[in-house]
């Protein structure tokens, strides 16, 4: 079994944004996986909601990490302890994260806590994201 590089993304022909297959959420922007086996490949190379390509698109964009990958960003130990400060804090750095970027971002829209930690430098509890989330959307 021979690992492939494809790039794929979600056909433009489509009115789709985002679609999944084979456990991956695709967009309308090129998305390049690595190590995919024959199998998986050949039911992306099938799907018709999709364009599959294994050579490198002219219009391919490089992913803007927010994050680091590994190691993670290390939490500072002097935390903001007043929650009117951890919320500002939240809320700036979810202003700051890459809508584009997928990776950062839940299935249902809502920033990943490992980006908010990387970018606020202190932990964050799901319930903070998830209260300083509802005041964005509103």
């Amino acid at each position: 079994m021979a690992l492939k590089e494809l790039y794929v993304r979600v056909n433009l022909k489509t009115k789709s944004q985002k679609f999944f297959r084979c456990g991956v959420q695709f967009t309308r922007e090129w998305k390049l996986l690595t190590e995919v086996a024959d199998v998986t490949a050949k039911r992306l190379r099938e799907e018709q909601m999709l364009e599959v390509s294994v050579e490198r698109p002219a219009d391919y964009v490089e992913p803007v990490v927010a994050a680091p990958a590994a190691p993670a960003a290390p939490v500072d130990p002097v935390a903001p302890t007043d929650p009117a400060l951890r919320a500002a804090a939240i809320k700036e750095a979810i202003g700051k994260m890459d809508v584009a970027n997928v990776d950062l971002w839940t299935a249902t829209g809502m920033p990943k806590l490992p980006a908010i930690v990387a970018l606020t430098g202190f932990e964050v509890t799901q319930a903070e994201r998830d209260a300083v989330w509802n005041e964005i959307k509103v």
